[in-house]
């Protein structure tokens, strides 16, 4: 406790005093140890903002943008949500009609377009020029390269 001598005329104004000033400078020295610590966050997040406004200038996006890019970011994830939510089995419609359905003959046929269309191309051969364009292999590059 501080010596504090007053003289007011009464024995323990001068202990009060002291122990007045020894709680506010008690507060005082917690209040600048959490302004120290306000001014060391907001010098981090001054950091970050530094950093985060060279990043979006790297990718090429002007800082004024950011809002709307992140709206639409925003909006694009709650469709997700929305499609998500009612992809259900029983929100399909029903089979298509027994008319509507390719044979299978046409079922094999478009089957064997999309594995021929899925296939990478054949590396080059020796054996075959392609007539239309040239090129060695049935590289799919013309109409004559395509092998079927």
């Amino acid at each position: 406790m501080s010596e504090i001598t007053i003289s007011t005329g009464h024995p323990d104004a001068g202990r009060a005093y002291a122990e007045a000033l020894d709680r506010v400078t008690a507060e005082n020295s917690a209040l600048q140890a959490l302004l120290t610590a306000a001014d060391e966050e907001n010098d981090a997040l001054k950091g970050l903002a530094v950093k985060q406004a060279a990043l979006l200038d790297e990718l090429g996006i002007p800082l004024d943008e950011v809002d709307d890019l992140f709206g639409e970011t925003l909006k694009n994830a709650k469709r997700y949500e929305y499609v998500r939510s009612v992809m259900a089995v029983e929100n399909f419609p029903a089979p298509h009609p027994a008319w509507s359905e390719p044979s299978e003959v046409e079922s094999k046929r478009i089957d064997d377009l999309c594995d021929a269309a899925l296939k990478p191309a054949e590396p080059a051969k020796d054996e075959h020029v392609c007539t239309g364009c040239g090129s060695k292999g049935w590289t799919a590059n013309c109409a004559e390269c395509v092998p079927y």
